[in-house]
């Protein structure tokens, strides 16, 4: 391949590298991609998932890019730990987390640790913190790692919006403002109302406004949750998906 043809090859690789704010840098012979670690592990992360068209059915189908990280393992080692702090992890959230994990992990493994300040920052009594420093104390033996409070943050951010306590609804209602909950059922009320539709939500407006603030502290920690279980939904039911977006849209102003 000559020098032109590789260059034209590295151009068309910048446009995707730019949406990480990252970029191709030449160095005494070497291609070196420049930018945030955060970003770099955002990168891989979604150009496996697209790669595969996140095939999550199974874990194992992912394991060609990681060869020195047991992904099996790893899923039951972070639903176990979930499980002792009594919390749990939806099905369509689990394979994401462990595909984020295992990035995390494999770049640790080659000594990149996060150097910046996450975005996201979790309090260190906040469970998703306690349930990052269990994972990073068990895998720090593991593979011989010297993770910073950084890299905890960032399997915080991992976590935050992806997990819910498996107490019942009584005993899990304080954790979420009431005055959140008022705010989500007035948006409700104002979208079934645009939409001419009747609907008494009262019995689920707890578990959607729980849904919803895990979808805001997802959005704040930049780690969107892949259900492809909901891909053809606008195809399939464009009224809901109408709805859906106005919603979404309200909940973003």
């Amino acid at each position: 391949m000559s020098i032109t043809t590789l260059e034209k090859y590295l151009k068309s690789y910048q446009d995707i590298l730019k949406e990480y704010s990252l970029s191709i840098q030449r160095n005494k012979g070497y291609l070196i991609i420049e930018g945030d670690e955060i970003y770099k592990r955002q990168l891989i992360k979604n150009l496996i998932i697209n790669e595969t068209q996140g095939s999550f059915i199974n874990i194992e189908s992912f394991s060609p890019y990681f060869d020195n990280v047991e992904l099996s393992k790893t899923k039951s080692f972070l639903e176990k730990t979930i499980q002792e702090h009594d919390y749990t992890i939806d099905r369509v959230y689990e394979n994401t987390l462990t595909v984020s994990l295992s990035v995390a992990l494999y770049r640790m493994q080659t000594h990149h640790y996060i150097d910046s300040e996450i975005i996201y920052q979790s309090t260190e009594d906040s469970i998703e913190f306690k349930i990052a420093t269990k994972i990073l104390e068990y895998y720090k033996g593991k593979y011989n790692l010297t993770p910073t409070t950084n890299d905890i943050q960032y399997i915080s951010s991992l976590i935050v919006g992806q997990i819910k306590p498996k107490h019942s609804l009584e005993q899990t209602k304080s954790l979420i403002n009431q005055d959140f909950i008022n705010h989500i059922h007035n948006l409700l009320n104002d979208a079934f109302k645009h939409y001419m539709l009747d609907i008494d939500f009262s019995e689920n407006i707890y578990s959607f406004s729980m849904h919803v603030d895990g979808l805001i502290k997802r959005s704040k920690a930049m780690q969107p949750a892949y259900n492809y279980a909901v891909k053809s939904l606008k195809a399939d039911h464009p009224f809901i998906y109408e709805v859906a977006v106005y919603i979404a849209n309200n909940i973003a102003d």
